[in-house]
């Protein structure tokens, strides 16, 4: 966020930092999150170098007195202990799920996210979140193809080159989800909350998504323009999703006029073997975050801030989908925690952030020493991390 201010202030002495890296887990939420530990998520994520965190927290996960808010506290407080800068995204919650949006009138999809937002931006255990996301690819859920037909993947021939228009969008189903945008945005300000918000889409060329909000709904604002990228779409500055002259949807999207947060970045199906396995995933990385920190020193991409890798953690038990197969790293046999060559591809495009990450400074040879030495050796080439006594080693790069 600093970079942005910086570039738009014009002040003298302003410093440009550069690109942040960020990472997604779903932690606490679903296998393997759950078993691998809050603690061993955020050593890995620190290994990493990542210096933001995206995930998701449901009202249950915060409620007063349970165990899984002091949970939820424990890994808040260690994650901006650690340095990082948490961005929560509010949707995995019943009361705000994709479902509502198929079943609910507009003032019932209303209710249900104020009220979700409301106890989560009360909660105590969250009190050291950044900023909130305002849902999760709400433009999926009214999204339609040229026949009206609603769009579940994007990704797919008749839908790819939809999303640039306000009129891509079904008009009922949009309101349902404008409705569920005001009512997280009044749920956090009934909360008394005045942290940032970040509104989005699942990218590609949904733009129209949000000028289509801009126009029928001018008192929804947000901090943040959130956006996500495939390898499917392309390249972010000349698309050629759209069938014609390739769109440059980074400047695009920052003409909304706030920072730009790439929330998810990731190759179509990760690592999965038939999409060209683990060295597929780790080149599309670190080509595309190259591509991304050379564009954010660009005057048109001043915006462009930040960049959350999806995910951290292989989710093997939704195999045979591609879903399967995001992560930087696997769970193998005994908890233990393998390196994908993807984790290395992001980690060595962001070095100066792996070493704010640890401490380090900014020595990048002295850190070159160090790397293999750093952490408890297991023997092997890893670091030992502890979690509730059992061990999670992380194999693979030092």
């Amino acid at each position: 966020m600093f970079r942005a201010l910086c570039a738009a202030s014009a002040l003298a002495g302003c410093v440009v930092h550069g690109l942040s890296l960020g990472v997604q887990s779903h932690w606490p939420h679903g296998e393997p999150y759950a078993s691998v530990g809050g603690e061993a998520v955020l050593s890995l994520a620190r290994k990493l170098g990542a210096t933001m965190h995206r995930t998701c927290f449901s009202a249950a996960d915060v409620a007063a007195g349970s165990a899984t808010a002091a949970a939820a506290a424990v890994f808040v407080a260690n994650a901006t202990r650690g340095g990082a800068e948490l961005l929560v995204t509010l949707y995995c919650d019943p009361a705000c799920d994709e479902q509502i949006t198929a079943t609910a009138t507009p003032r019932q999809a209303y209710a249900g996210c104020e009220q979700y937002a409301h106890a989560v931006a009360s909660s105590p255990a969250l009190r050291d979140v950044a900023v909130w996301e305002l849902g999760n690819e709400l433009d999926q859920r009214c999204l339609v193809d040229a026949t009206g037909a609603p769009c579940r993947d994007p990704s797919t021939p008749e839908c790819k080159t939809r999303g640039d228009k306000p009129s891509d969008y079904d008009t009922a189903k949009f309101e349902i989800v404008a409705a569920q945008l005001k009512g997280l945005r009044d749920g956090l300000a009934r909360a008394g909350d005045r942290r940032r918000t970040a509104v989005g889409t699942a990218g590609a060329l949904h733009y129209g998504f949000l000028d289509r909000l801009r126009a029928d709904f001018v008192d929804l604002d947000w901090n943040v323009t959130a956006w996500h990228w495939y390898s499917w779409m392309g390249n972010i500055d000349a698309c050629a999703l759209g069938g014609g002259a390739p769109v440059d949807v980074l400047r695009r999207v920052a003409g909304f006029g706030r920072p730009v947060w790439i929330t998810e970045l990731g190759h179509t199906a990760g690592s999965k073997p038939s999409v060209g396995g683990e060295s597929a995933q780790a080149a599309y990385l670190r080509d595309e975050l190259a591509r991304l920190k050379a564009l954010s020193t660009q005057a048109p991409y001043a915006l462009l801030d930040a960049v959350f890798v999806y995910e951290l953690l292989d989710e093997s038990q939704l195999a045979p989908s591609g879903e399967a197969y995001y992560g930087l790293a696997s769970v193998a046999e005994q908890g233990r925690l393998r390196l994908k060559p993807a984790f290395d591809a992001v980690r060595d495009a962001f070095p100066r952030q792996f070493l704010r990450a640890f401490g380090l400074g900014g020595d990048l040879d002295a850190e070159q020493r160090r790397r293999g030495s750093a952490g408890r050796s297991d023997g092997g080439g890893g670091v030992l991390r502890r979690k509730r006594g059992v061990s999670h080693v992380v194999e693979g790069s030092n």
